[in-house]
């Protein structure tokens, strides 16, 4: 005759997730082996955060492991994922018996009888995970489109490169924040008093018409063939001077965020970081954190957009990026599109791609000054060991923490693309710290036997003008008179974008409309 399992239905309660029935099996059953308890669990539950006072009253819901809770919003003790009894993690008793712990294992039967929950408690979490369902519900109605780089389609990638901005999910930590902002902030305060993370600011919308890509006409093919003619070059020339417009204005506003944050004039110097290594960093002159940071923005710029010689070689190792196993640069786009689920592509406007090139940029800008800081404060570890070939491992990996500028919700409604965004900067997302500031203030830009000058930028926003980040990118020993490489050039003869040259005409007449903040 075989085992009658008992359920425990006594322990049973509402919204309880997989590992809480785990869990009541488990101390219903004391004597049931882990073999047994498997065969009636086909699948091991997944855990994630546990509160350690709901583990006493056998209880977890699912709720618990999204990333905006940090806290129990029943004990507001914090949320951990390994038992603080025994320091290991909460589903490791469906794996091993041993060791024998009674706080995520079988529980004692001293608190057989005093499992059960106030309802209050438990109304408060039916409320959360009813307002998460209906935020999910929610986004069946609407058709969700991602932006993909037209460099990966079209034209050479010189670097690997990762997402820059992210749609809102249940595995982001701001996800409740956007869905709370989204329908006012009229929860925010019932979930603050729940400790879950919420983010004060209202959330801006941009609305852009969708064009079909790629336009393929034959007499504009046989147009884009005669690279010589005088239209196509006036066009290169108009498409080059907004290239530069675009990157000075962003470089304006790092300046304006340098003196905002720093409250000095500091010049920002691009230096060769490819072949340095970090010893260097301990026992030399280095730059500081921003003008490191600036080296690696300028950096990703000349690969990714400008001519390059033949000789000039992308794909060489960047010593400071293996020492941080920092494997891919944030992604600018400098034109991008969507596919609807026929594999139709679309193009958005060219005011809504100048305006997300520009707030990549500065994302780019922020993520380099969190990797010069983590280098920083590595190199400056005595424990850390350098040696001719390698590095201390792949344990101490930089990783870039998500900010809310990054999330960006893109979809399409009545065949118009609608971004939803904070409107924060990037830049000011990041804080700078004293030892980073002290770094600042010695500064004395770069020595040129240590390190190899590139360029520099005056602090002053006001005085950088067009010419100055046109010599700043410039290859000198290129002799080509062209500064930036469209990737229309690099494509093939399938992929003309006819309505890529056909910018406003109108705008790119005068410098001063592009280099507008508004």
């Amino acid at each position: 005759m075989g085992y009658k399992m008992n359920e425990g239905l006594l322990w049973a309660k509402p919204l309880e997730s997989s590992y809480g029935y785990a869990r009541r099996l488990m101390a219903a059953n004391p004597g049931l082996s882990l073999r047994e308890l498997r065969q009636a669990l086909p699948d091991l539950p997944f855990i994630g955060s546990q509160c350690p006072l709901c583990a006493d009253h056998l209880f977890h819901t699912a709720v618990y492991r999204l990333p905006s809770l940090t806290h129990c919003p029943i004990h507001h003790c914090e949320l951990g994922s390994s038992c603080p009894k025994c320091h290991l993690s909460w589903g490791r008793p469906f794996r091993s018996r041993s060791p024998v712990c009674d706080k995520c294992g079988v529980l004692p039967k001293a608190l057989w009888g005093k499992t059960q929950m106030k309802r209050r408690h438990l109304r408060k979490l039916r409320w959360l995970t009813r307002w998460v369902d209906r935020c999910e519900m929610q986004k069946t109605n609407y058709t969700y489109v991602s932006l993909c780089d037209i460099h990966s389609r079209v034209g050479t990638r010189a670097v690997g490169e990762h997402q820059s901005f992210f749609e809102p999910n249940s595995r982001d930590k701001y996800y409740l924040a956007f869905e709370c902002q989204r329908a006012g902030g009229i929860n925010q305060d019932r979930l603050n008093r729940m400790h879950i993370m919420t983010y004060d600011r209202p959330l801006k919308s941009r609305t852009s018409n969708l064009r079909p890509w790629p336009e393929i006409k034959e007499e504009h093919a046989t147009r884009r063939q005669n690279r010589e003619s005088k239209e196509h070059i006036h066009r290169r020339e108009l498409r080059e001077a907004e290239m530069v417009s675009l990157i000075t204005l962003a470089l304006r506003r790092i300046l304006r965020w340098q003196r905002h944050t720093t409250g000095m004039e500091h010049r920002l110097t691009w230096s060769e970081l490819q072949n340095v290594r970090p010893e260097a960093i301990r026992e030399g002159e280095p730059p500081c954190d921003l003008c490191m940071a600036f080296s690696f923005w300028c950096c990703l710029i000349n690969q990714k957009f400008t001519e390059k010689p033949a000789h000039f070689d992308t794909r060489a190792a960047h010593e400071l990026f293996r020492f941080a196993n920092y494997r891919q640069v944030p992604n600018v786009p400098a034109g991008f599109f969507i596919e609807d689920r026929e594999f139709a592509t679309w193009r958005p406007s060219v005011n809504f791609e100048r305006w997300l090139f520009l707030r990549a940029l500065e994302n780019a800008f922020a993520e380099f000054i969190a990797l010069a800081k983590w280098l920083f404060t590595k190199t400056a570890n005595d424990k850390v060991r350098f040696k001719a070939t390698g590095y201390h491992g792949v344990d101490h990996t930089f990783e870039y923490p998500r900010h809310p500028s990054q999330i960006l919700e893109t979809r399409v409604e009545d065949r118009h693309l609608v971004a939803r965004y904070w409107s924060d900067s990037p830049l000011y997302n990041i804080q700078l710290d004293e030892d980073v500031l002290n770094r600042v203030r010695r500064c004395r830009g770069v020595s040129p036997s240590d390190w190899s000058f590139m360029g520099v930028v005056e602090p002053d926003p006001h005085e950088l003008h067009q010419a100055q980040t046109s010599a700043l990118l410039r290859c000198e020993e290129h002799p080509s008179r062209w500064l930036f490489s469209p990737w229309i050039e690099r494509s093939d003869e399938g992929y003309f974008d006819y309505a890529c040259y056909l910018l406003d005409f109108e705008v790119l007449r005068s410098s001063n409309t592009i280099l507008d903040d508004q």
